[in-house]
């Protein structure tokens, strides 16, 4: 962060995003980028969306009307290699949280804020949680993962779904494999938004099946932009497989966790498990939501996030 150049900002020059505005993209102080994207109330109270993985800062879009309503202000940063964001190979989430996001909320004159994430978000949201400690009010994790990489539970990794398994296995040991496969979900990105939902529902409950069907033009969107550069998609799985550089137990903000419980892509009873763990945190549940439970909950996530503190 001591390269000594300014740091600037202009819009992306990208197709316009449903009813919204293209990114806005910031040069970091070493000549990297970072995309961003801005929902709900501009005067709004802060809530920083940490997106999901093989999806991008457009996965909180669908946000936008329950924001307005009240009163959020909702901004969503790609991460490094995903959609307009520069790569920066090997970072690690508490690099990303203590570095290119400060950054960030030093240039929008954010103070405080609350953190929101989205499946493989979810790590990424307490990761800004613990870096920044002293400015966080309140977390939303949404069907998030437990560590992968701890020593104390070398099986974790074993209980994750196959495909991300699968893929994490193949960012580090054979990432032209993996690259192949972010090529081709490009592809269909562009050739057949529904052929891309009905085969990234495969597996998935009937609810899941369901909504991916209903939003396959956002699902296709989404996804497009986080394999846009396939290199930045083996870079952000690695990250997902690596430790995190602390533990649930160092998290001291409010930490509101919401799982489906006919969730197939992340284990109920992880939920469970994390709530558990952190210092303060409550769960909750849904019958019969799956992985999707973010966008069938969206508005309850955010007055959850807006709500007042006890005390």
């Amino acid at each position: 962060m001591s390269t000594g150049r300014q740091t600037m900002v202009r819009k992306a020059v990208v197709a316009p995003l449903r009813e919204n505005l293209p990114p806005s993209i910031l040069t970091l102080p070493d000549g990297r980028e970072l995309a961003y994207h801005e929902y709900g109330d501009p005067a709004g109270v802060v809530v920083l969306n940490c997106h999901g993985g093989l999806v991008s800062g457009i996965d909180v879009e669908y946000s936008d009307e329950p924001a307005r309503a009240l009163g959020v202000r909702l901004i969503s940063p790609d991460r490094p290699g995903i959609g307009g964001s520069s790569r920066n190979p090997g970072h690690r989430m508490l690099d990303w949280a203590s570095t290119d996001l400060t950054v960030l909320l030093q240039h929008l004159g954010v103070e405080r804020f609350s953190v929101l994430g989205w499946s493989e978000g979810g790590q990424y949201a307490l990761a800004v949680a613990h870096a920044h400690a002293d400015r966080v009010d309140r977390v939303a994790v949404v069907a998030g993962a437990l560590p992968l990489a701890e020593p104390a539970h070398p099986s974790r990794l074993a209980e994750l779904n196959a495909n991300d398994r699968r893929l994490i296995a193949l960012s580090g040991r054979a990432p032209l494999i993996a690259r192949a496969y972010f090529l081709g979900s490009r592809w269909l990105t562009v050739l057949s938004p529904p052929l891309l939902a009905r085969l990234a529902s495969i597996g998935l409950g009937p609810s899941d099946t369901t909504l991916i069907t209903t939003y396959s033009n956002w699902f296709a969107r989404a996804m497009a932009e986080s394999v846009a550069d396939t290199r930045g998609s083996v870079d952000d799985y690695r990250a997902f497989g690596a430790p995190w550089g602390f533990a649930p137990e160092d998290v001291r903000a409010r930490v509101e966790v919401f799982q489906g419980d006919a969730d197939r892509v992340i284990r109920a009873e992880w939920s469970r498990i994390l709530v558990e763990r952190l210092p303060d945190a409550r769960l909750h549940e849904y019958p019969g939501d799956g992985h999707f439970v973010a966008l069938t909950r969206r508005a309850e996530i955010l007055e959850r996030l807006v709500a007042p503190l006890p005390g």
